[in-house]
């Protein structure tokens, strides 16, 4: 019988691998867009910039080198955008250090940068499910009081429902950002 054969039971398994894997994806997806962040302003979720791309990086205000220059490409990629472009564009920066970054200090951090970004994080649970749902890795190297955060670093172009349009490296050039996200404004 046909199913029997190597081949249908091969493409079988990959049907319902890929299957689980889309199903997944989406779940993490829909469960990034209702966690609870906090901002300066108080509470908000991915969900309330509906009809906008949000531009996500991951970081802490006490790192010494990755973090800076990855605000720093994005607030070069903002300033490329038209202002009527910028409107459809906000960059949320997620802080992976909750035990020091207040809403406060992250904050006056991101406004170093640029005006139109926001900081948010989140503790317990919903710190661990936000990092969980793009994949971050993140771990504190020691118990020293001036500690450092290893962590993933990547730049994550959202559309709507949290979906991941674009995934770009910490060292993308503002040049490149802008081009990515000019591309998701035009689809």
């Amino acid at each position: 019988m046909f199913y029997k054969s190597k081949f249908f039971q091969s493409f079988f398994l990959l049907l319902f691998l890929s299957s689980l894997l889309l199903f997944a994806c989406s779940k993490q997806e829909e469960t990034a867009v209702m966690i609870p962040l906090q901002s300066h302003a108080g509470e908000v979720h991915l969900s309330d910039f509906k009809n906008q791309l949000i531009l996500l990086s991951f970081g802490y205000t006490h790192c010494p080198d990755v973090c800076p220059a990855t605000l720093l490409h994005v607030s070069q990629a903002l300033n490329l955008l038209s202002i009527a472009e910028r409107k459809k564009v906000q960059a949320i920066f997620f802080s992976v250090d909750p035990q020091r970054d207040t809403p406060e200090l992250l904050n006056k951090y991101v406004q170093y940068f640029h005006n139109d970004m926001i900081a948010v994080n989140a503790e317990g649970l919903n710190y661990s499910r936000f990092l969980k749902a793009f994949n971050i890795e993140s771990q504190q190297l020691s118990d020293d009081p001036n500690y450092e955060i290893s962590h993933t670093s990547y730049l994550f172009l959202l559309g709507d429902d949290a979906k991941v349009l674009d995934i770009m490296g910490h060292e993308t050039a503002a040049k490149f950002i802008a081009e990515a996200i000019r591309k998701h404004l035009k689809d």
